[in-house]
């Protein structure tokens, strides 16, 4: 058994460099010493995901409280930005991510993330906050991000298409009138495909409207929210 595992472990060094010779001339004490860096690295890999999770529930605690204000910063964005050099983007998967996935005691947002989701990596967790309950019930932490933006993508496409069909239909009336064309961006911020879901996630929803109008204030943007059926 052990001599099957070391020939695993060289053959995927052997494949990932053209510059290494055959596997047959590797030593013992070479994968012996290789096996103890890619323990050393899966360990490291572990606490950068552990330090993910202690990041987004420390600024979201800080975001939550407005304490950023005692430091003389305006927002969490330019907290997070100047003190750590976190980009806004990053810091708002951070927030987003604990508001979603957090554990909720008594209707209140604790650490660690819940226990259905605490298998998944920081980056699965990320992709996850643009799919509504049906799609996360069809993903599992085993699967790779991509695989779980295809999922998410699935969804997107036939939105997409229904939109298409409609517009063609509409495109088609002889009673078109031509209007002056403005361009609007849409971000769909979350899905519910219930009332308990919606419930579930009321206040994380409530959270991220409040934020991102706050945020295109101080841009001197306009932005709108609007509640949408698809069917």
């Amino acid at each position: 058994m052990a001599k099957k595992k070391m020939e695993t472990t060289v053959a995927i060094v052997d494949n990932n460099s053209t510059m290494n010779p055959p596997a047959d001339v590797y030593s013992k004490e070479m994968i012996t010493e290789l096996n103890s860096h890619v323990k050393i690295i899966r360990s490291e890999m572990n606490k950068i995901e552990g330090s993910f999770s202690k990041i987004a529930f420390n600024l979201y605690w800080i975001n939550e409280n407005g304490a950023f204000k005692a430091l003389g910063y305006k927002d969490v964005y330019s907290f997070a930005k100047a003190e750590f050099g976190i980009a806004r983007g990053t810091a708002n998967n951070f927030i987003n991510v604990v508001e979603r996935f957090g554990k909720r005691i008594d209707g209140h947002i604790s650490e660690p993330i819940a226990d259905e989701y605490k298998t998944y990596k920081s980056s699965q967790l990320i992709v996850m906050l643009g799919m509504d309950e049906k799609d996360l019930e069809k993903i599992n932490s085993d699967m790779s991000v991509r695989e779980m933006k295809k999922v998410k993508k699935g969804e997107t496409e036939q939105s997409e298409g229904r939109h298409n069909n409609s517009s063609s239909d509409s495109s088609s009336d002889d009673n078109t009138v031509d209007v002056e064309s403005k361009e609007i961006n849409r971000t769909v911020m979350i899905t519910f495909k219930s009332l308990d879901d919606y419930l579930k996630h009321r206040d994380s929803l409530e959270n991220m409207i409040s934020r991102n109008f706050t945020a295109a204030k101080k841009a001197g943007k306009e932005y709108k929210i609007e509640v949408a059926y698809t069917w």
